[in-house]
């Protein structure tokens, strides 16, 4: 719900913070958020976006293996 919130307020949901200057999508990829993943890809984030280390979201779902969240990035 405040996600939901977030972007009805116009927030921008490609900016970048922490250490390792992580998006939204990034944080949630990381961490397996299947949910907030498939939200965040439905309005259209920035998937390209890198961290301080190179990797996108896909990239850091890979590297925990969130099989799920994989499959919701991949899709067209």
């Amino acid at each position: 719900d405040t996600l939901k919130a977030l972007t009805s307020a116009g927030a921008d949901l490609n900016t970048t913070g922490g250490p390792l200057k992580f998006s939204p999508i990034m944080y949630a990829a990381y961490n397996g958020y299947v949910n907030i993943v498939r939200f965040l890809k439905n309005q259209g984030v920035d998937l390209s976006l890198e961290d301080t280390e190179g990797d996108n979201a896909l990239d850091l779902a890979a590297l925990r293996n969130h099989e799920d969240v994989i499959k919701i990035l991949r899709e067209k």
